[in-house]
């Protein structure tokens, strides 16, 4: 049992009440983060017919375009969600990582898909997905110091996820530290329990 201190009172909490089309937006996100897609499909269709101009709505049938594999309709989905609510980093970190930048090995598009992710983290600096594409943009551009400072702001952030620490040791081998590389390989490089709260961490990091 947690002790709270005895100043702490609700009035210090902000509550509002959510509007219709918020509230079916959060539960076709819901129904979507558990993979029932059917009710997650109907939830944000209501959503978006109580408000065309919901941000959340948007950004959940973007994720819902994803998961069933219509691409180009998402990222349109994304574009219109950031453009209706500047908050969602979500949508802005996918609709990133779908651009034809985030695969581009040309010069003058790395300055773009990086300003998109700046801007993600801009937005929240806690979300570890967009420092592990950093990471590895730095190392396509053989900047091995940026790509290992940020994969290892990635591994602070998520700890528990073991492909963020093999990107680390693989930094490492790069940088001539076999040592450390290889023993991070070795050690955390094995099973460990994968965080599923990001909705966009999984699907969208995996088409980069």
């Amino acid at each position: 049992m947690v002790k709270l201190a005895s100043q702490v009172s609700d009035k210090e909490y902000q509550v509002r009440t959510l509007t219709i089309g918020e509230t079916q937006a959060e539960l076709g996100g819901y129904h979507l983060w558990t993979r029932n897609r059917e009710n997650a499909r109907a939830y944000i269709s209501e959503a978006l017919k109580s408000d065309p101009k919901l941000g959340l709505a948007h950004e959940e049938q973007g994720f819902l375009d994803l998961y069933e594999g219509r691409s180009t309709e998402a990222v349109n989905e994304f574009i219109e969600a950031a453009n209706f609510d500047k908050s969602l980093y979500l949508s802005l970190f996918a609709k990133t990582m779908l651009s034809p930048e985030a695969k581009s090995d040309i010069a003058p598009d790395q300055p773009v898909f990086r300003q998109g992710l700046t801007d993600t983290l801009n937005l929240n600096l806690q979300f570890a997905p967009a420092f592990i594409q950093l990471a590895r943009l730095a190392v396509r551009q053989n900047d091995l110091k940026s790509a290992f400072n940020y994969a290892q702001r990635a591994e602070k952030l998520e700890p528990s996820r073991a492909g963020y620490h093999l990107l680390t040791g693989n930094i490492l081998l790069r940088m001539g530290h076999w040592g450390s590389g290889s023993r991070i390989c070795q050690v955390r490089g094995g099973p460990l329990v994968r965080r599923g709260s990001q909705r966009s961490s999984g699907t969208v990091e995996s088409r980069a």
